[in-house]
């Protein structure tokens, strides 16, 4: 178990972690603009707008969900995990794993799964 944990830590020894940051703002400000453009009627994104105000993810209701809705297990059943709790939801792109296309590709979901 533990060398498991060693392999993963050795992977940011190769990583310049400034770089990895600016990735984690820009796959953000990208996962914003698309939502806003794309999604505007049926989200509220709670996030604050300024990227050092919200770190590497975004917040945000879903305007059709309630406690009772199953969107968590709908984004699992095609491969993506993000966090649901009750009526809120959380995106976080991580830049060591996650290209443009995949954030492209979640709110794609997104929109099949909010109807637009």
């Amino acid at each position: 178990m533990l060398a498991t944990l060693k392999q993963s830590l050795e992977i940011f020894d190769q990583v310049d972690l400034q770089a990895l940051r600016e990735k984690n703002k820009r796959l953000v400000v990208y996962l914003d603009n698309l939502m806003r453009d794309e999604l505007k009627n049926a989200i509220e994104i709670i996030t604050p707008e300024n990227p050092d105000e919200r770190g590497c993810q975004l917040s945000l209701r879903l305007q059709s969900m309630d406690e009772n809705s199953h969107i968590e297990e709908m984004f699992f059943d095609q491969g993506v995990i993000c966090d649901v709790r009750r009526d809120l939801m959380r995106v976080a792109p991580m830049g060591l794993y996650t290209r443009f296309i995949d954030v492209f590709n979640f709110v794609q979901k997104l929109k099949q799964i909010c109807g637009v």
